[in-house]
């Protein structure tokens, strides 16, 4: 358990950390004032949104093992495929 713990923790900050976001972090940080309120409000969206993505894949990978990790894509993409099913036919 406390194994887990510490690689979540150690997910979240490699999401946090990751260059991708830092650089855009450090775009807005600096741009701020350049920004209209709307590219603003979008820029911050887009940042946390990058962050809590990488920081959800990150934990998802230190919580499965891969072959969860592989059934968990499976049923992502049957839900998916059925949706898109019933989404076509209207049933």
């Amino acid at each position: 358990m406390i194994s887990t713990a510490t690689a979540l923790i150690s997910a979240t900050e490699q999401a946090v950390m990751d260059e991708d976001s830092m650089g855009l972090a450090q775009f807005i940080t600096h741009e701020r004032n350049n920004l209209s309120q709307d590219d603003f409000a979008k820029a911050m969206f887009m940042y946390a949104t990058m962050v809590a993505s990488n920081a959800v894949d990150s934990a998802t990978k230190a919580i499965l093992t891969k072959e969860q990790f592989a059934e968990l894509i499976a049923t992502i993409d049957e839900i998916e495929s059925m949706r898109n099913e019933v989404l076509e036919n209207g049933e």
